[in-house]
């Protein structure tokens, strides 16, 4: 069953009508819907997850000690991992959209990008994860 917005909600007021529409909000409750249901997951799901395994890690392996294994408890890192979302762009243009010609004439570049989950125009996402 579809809803539309009230005429109250003004969210989407003064935004292009080339907008993203937010992912994770209105649908959050549907994906880990079928997350259970299928045993997948969401792609930006999967950095939050590896992170909070190797803060299990790290936790399992000092366990309370001040030195175990040569790990000091008191010298974990406030943040444990670092991730930024790899994003495929023209040197010549970043904004420009690209195509299969481009790659092949070398007019492409990996490029470290922060942005919001969701926000990729290509089926693939990639991250570099510093621990």
């Amino acid at each position: 069953k579809a809803s539309l917005a009230s005429s109250s909600d003004s969210s989407w007021e003064g935004m292009s009508t080339s907008t993203p529409y937010p992912l994770t909000r209105p649908f959050d409750a549907q994906r880990k819907a079928a997350i259970r249901s299928s045993d997948t997951l969401y792609c930006y799901d999967l950095p939050a997850l590896f992170e909070a395994a190797v803060e299990q890690q790290w936790t399992a392996l000092t366990g309370g000690d001040s030195t175990v294994s040569g790990l000091h408890a008191s010298g974990r890192p406030l943040m444990v991992m670092y991730t930024t979302e790899l994003v495929v762009q023209q040197k010549s243009d970043p904004a420009g959209k690209w195509t299969i010609d481009d790659y092949l004439d070398g007019s492409l570049e990996l490029v470290q990008m922060n942005r919001r989950a969701g926000a990729n125009d290509v089926g693939m996402v990639a991250w570099l994860m510093v621990l």
